[in-house]
């Protein structure tokens, strides 16, 4: 049975939580582009026409 100083495992959740805090900042900023990129392909379909239905339905 190994023996792990309190302070070491205070100081490795410190630095997990700083890393975790990191990473959810990354995933908002990735997020936030992905709607942004959606916004913008939809734009260039209905530039191209590519967002009308096919057939007799079109209006």
């Amino acid at each position: 049975m190994s023996v792990i100083d309190i302070n070491t495992v205070k100081i490795q959740r410190q630095i997990d939580e700083r890393q975790r805090e990191a990473i959810d900042s990354q995933i908002k900023q990735v997020e936030g582009l992905m709607v942004f990129l959606l916004s913008q392909r939809e734009k260039l379909d209905e530039r191209l026409g590519l967002n009308k239905p096919d057939g007799g339905d079109a209006a």
